[in-house]
């Protein structure tokens, strides 16, 4: 993947799209939160980083590369702790990779290595920790396997 050089009016509009899309998951995951009854401390935990992602971008904290590194740990930080709270690790996959791709409008190659040391913590904490992550059906688990190694 080349380096994208955006000029920093696009710089600006697509971390204001990432950050939007990222404000529609999290208002997302936090109704899920609280209608499944899940602990409420996530719930604050995922508005205090939609927040503090917003705070980055509107504070124009350094270089576009250093806001995009911040906001995708942020995010990718989220994701850890929720996959922390879930016992499938199916549709944490989809999440992952759906931020990825999200990420990747940034235009920095270096940010896919943060999603897949996000994958591999939550195969790890699944197969290892939860025991969640089981190959009972070959098709569903060679997908789950594809979807990973599609990531790398």
């Amino acid at each position: 993947m080349e380096y994208m050089i955006y000029t920093q009016g696009v710089q600006e509009k697509i971390e204001k799209m990432v950050l939007m899309l990222y404000t529609l998951y999290g208002v997302g995951i936090c109704i899920i939160d609280i209608r499944q009854g899940w602990s409420r401390w996530l719930t604050f935990f995922i508005a205090a980083i939609i927040v503090a992602c917003w705070a980055v971008h509107l504070s124009h904290l350094k270089t576009y590369t250093v806001r995009a590194c911040v906001i995708s740990m942020l995010t990718h930080i989220n994701v850890i702790v929720l996959c922390c709270h879930t016992n499938n690790f199916s549709s944490m996959l989809v999440v992952i990779l759906s931020l990825t791709i999200i990420m990747a409008m940034y235009g920095i190659p270096e940010l896919i290595g943060i999603s897949a040391a996000t994958t591999v913590f939550s195969l790890f904490y699944h197969i290892v920790v939860l025991r969640t992550f089981q190959i009972n059906n070959l098709l569903e688990s060679g997908m789950e396997i594809f979807w990973i190694l599609s990531l790398f």
